[in-house]
């Protein structure tokens, strides 16, 4: 079944007016980071139908931004100590929301101008699996593929992005463990869409990238024409791309992604990466996420693994109560 996707190359006037005219279709790649969405993505941008681009992250560092100062105005201290000011004062909750969508729209159609005759825009910003179910009220008609990864082989390719080229990565099992539930869980509110919500394995990806690619090029009513599925895989094979030397051109349009940011891409290499009690800690917070997926717990729950995430949340509010009284101290001075 043909899935019903979002128009997106349209006017910006259009979009202000909320009128959604012929035009290609929208596809957002999400999912945790390290998951193996830029691979797919990549895969993807090998179809000459496709129009895409780097990672936009329109929503998740600008438009939610903007969406907070929104909320602030309506719900937190601005709403009870200003009287609403802001743009509360002049926009209505649906001209705010048609304000969002304009500009993502001015996004979206500058990376079909990468390609016009595209007839799917694909954007992929992982962090957006974070905001899936805004983007889906702006864009109802928009399609998401959600690119799901082993926890354990996420937590490891993470620990070694921080070490190197991530800023953004986080050092230790707690943080990660929850970064990916909330990745899934966000990505997942958007799964009732009625065939506009795909699920994919990295894992099954890894295994079989033409066969698992033929399919979300039918899913997107693409060619998949078996010459060009393989010509595609062969363009974007790991060992290629992990060898890739600065300057080297990847097949995406954009600047080269860091060294090191394509690994070896292993499926459970977390094994012989993850210390016995990182691997308890993300099994324990990422537990009943995994028997969902499919994935097997190595360790049982333990008293160990606990403590530590309760360590880690206690020198969490430690540090938050000591930065709100630093800061107010600052004020006074």
């Amino acid at each position: 079944m043909e899935p019903n996707l979002t128009n997106t190359g349209t006017a910006l006037a259009a979009a202000l007016e909320g009128v959604t005219r012929p035009g290609p279709r929208t596809l957002f790649v999400i999912g945790c980071p390290r998951s193996g969405t830029t691979w797919m993505q990549l895969l993807l941008s090998q179809n000459t139908r496709v129009a895409t681009a780097p990672e936009t992250q329109i929503f998740s560092y600008y438009l939610d931004r903007f969406r907070r100062q929104w909320r602030e105005e309506h719900e937190g201290h601005a709403s009870e100590h200003q009287g609403g000011a802001g743009l509360s004062r002049l926009l209505t909750p649906e001209d705010f929301r048609n304000l969002c969508r304009t500009v993502a729209s001015s996004v979206l159609d500058r990376i079909l101008e990468r390609n016009p005759d595209a007839a799917v825009i694909v954007e992929k910003s992982p962090r957006h699996a974070l905001l899936a179910d805004w983007i889906e009220e702006l864009f109802p008609e928009a399609c998401f593929l959600h690119v799901v990864r082993d926890p354990r082989d996420v937590a490891a390719s993470m620990f070694a992005a921080g070490a190197s080229w991530a800023q953004w990565a986080p050092r230790g099992a707690v943080q990660a463990g929850r970064l990916w539930k909330d990745h899934i869980e966000g990505a997942r509110r958007v799964r009732n869409g009625g065939g506009r919500y795909r699920e994919i394995r990295y894992e099954s990806l890894r295994a079989d990238p033409a066969g698992e690619l033929g399919g979300v090029l039918e899913w997107l009513d693409l060619p998949a024409v078996a010459a060009d599925i393989e010509a595609a895989v062969e363009a974007c094979k790991l060992s290629r791309l992990q060898t890739a030397a600065d300057g080297d051109r990847l097949p995406l349009p954009g600047r080269e992604s860091p060294r090191g940011f394509f690994r070896r891409g292993d499926v459970g290499g977390w094994r012989d990466e993850l210390t016995p009690s990182s691997i308890r800690v993300l099994e324990e917070i990422c537990g009943d996420l995994m028997a969902g997926l499919g994935y097997e717990r190595t360790t049982a729950s333990s008293r160990g693994a606990r403590t530590r995430i309760r360590a880690h949340d206690f020198i969490q509010r430690v540090r938050g109560g000591v930065d709100w009284r630093l800061d107010r101290l600052a004020k006074r001075i």
